[in-house]
């Protein structure tokens, strides 16, 4: 009877499951406040999403337990790709909370980041992720067009 009484008590603090775009979650309570972790809000950019504004996440069936992180969103690093160093992973961490901010807030800057730049169409400036990090004046016009011009080709011909 013991045994029912405590599992009925662990029921009971479950909290209730709640609707989001793709169908039902089911949170956790921790520390008195009820958790959602892992809710999908948009749909993988992979293959003919990639490069493309974000679509909703797949709708599912029944209730999606939302009780774990998802995936760190830095790419996966494999091995065989190359020699990461400290200084890649803190390039990558820095790009994921550029991220992470945009998502929250719209836009990228935040806290201990250095200040990324409106976008401009006509920009002096370029941000750096290297060594230093932060704003740098463009030193070149002609190599700045050749690269942007390269990033386009690349991006269309996907």
């Amino acid at each position: 009877m013991f045994v029912m009484f405590a599992a009925g008590l662990a029921i009971a603090r479950q909290p209730a499951p709640v609707k989001v775009e793709g169908g039902l979650v089911q949170g956790t309570s921790e520390d008195g406040l009820t958790v959602y972790k892992g809710i999908p809000f948009a749909a993988p950019p992979i293959g003919e999403l990639r490069w493309r504004a974000p679509q909703p996440p797949a709708p599912w069936e029944g209730v999606r337990m939302a009780d774990k992180s998802s995936a760190n969103p830095v790419q996966e690093m494999r091995e065989g790709l190359g020699p990461w160093t400290a200084e890649d992973e803190k390039i990558a961490g820095t790009m994921s909370a550029y991220w992470t901010n945009f998502i929250a807030t719209g836009g990228p800057n935040g806290k201990g980041l250095p200040r990324w730049p409106t976008f401009s169409e006509t920009p002096e400036q370029t941000m750096e992720l290297g060594d230093t990090m932060g704003l740098r004046p463009i030193a070149s016009r002609d190599r700045f067009e050749a690269l942007k011009k390269l990033w386009q080709d690349t991006v269309h011909q996907r």
